[in-house]
């Protein structure tokens, strides 16, 4: 089946945000006084607890009364640049007619478009970038009814386990991103089984 719709993740896998959010994570943990992760850890642990409360008891925080919106104030003053070879990879699928949306948990998307001036090229609009969406399996098949497509006809990159599991629920085809600026290690991608994973999101374009 042709693919005819590509759809990207945010965090991670378009824009470099990693160092800055495990700087984030790390004060307000330590400022709750927990155990603070490493860079390492903290990739290996991000995203696989299905809540808040537990992701920090991870960390030895156990208080119910911290709230997301406490430990999360401070990540939209995260410093977002273009990862490598993002723009040049839009460019080209949008000159082979491959729509092209975004779908991802950061409620923040398009203030941080905004502020890029360009960097990721026009091909995202408010009506074509899905933010917040926390369950990602409807977030998906929602964007495919929306272009009037079947589920396998459009592919979702990610950078995390958790992204290729939903898209595999989700019946889309699933690539991961694994490289310096991914929020999981390939070898937790590829316990997830992805369709395709790859080192650079250049080689995206393979595939349509």
């Amino acid at each position: 089946m042709v693919l005819k719709l590509a759809l990207f993740d945010f965090d991670g896998t378009l824009v470099d945000s990693l160092r800055d959010y495990h700087l984030i994570e790390t004060q307000v943990i330590a400022s709750l006084g927990g155990r603070v992760p490493d860079l390492q850890r903290f990739r290996r642990i991000i995203g696989e607890d299905k809540d808040w409360e537990l992701f920090y008891r991870r960390f030895g925080i156990v208080d119910k009364e911290k709230s997301p919106e406490h430990i999360k104030k401070g990540t939209i003053g995260i410093s977002h640049g273009v990862i490598s070879g993002v723009k040049e990879t839009l460019e080209e699928l949008a000159n082979r007619n491959v729509g092209l949306s975004i779908v991802s948990l950061n409620p923040h998307i398009n203030k941080i478009i905004l502020r890029l001036d360009g960097q990721l090229g026009d091909h995202f609009y408010r009506d074509n970038i899905y933010g917040a969406s926390l369950n990602k399996v409807d977030a998906l098949r929602r964007v495919c009814r929306r272009h009037e497509i079947f589920p396998r006809e459009a592919v979702y990159i990610g950078d995390m386990a958790k992204d290729i599991r939903e898209t595999k629920r989700a019946g889309l085809v699933s690539v991961g991103i694994a490289n310096d600026f991914s929020y999981n290690h390939k070898d937790m991608l590829e316990s997830a089984n992805p369709d395709y994973l790859f080192d650079d999101i250049r080689e995206v374009t393979k595939l349509f």
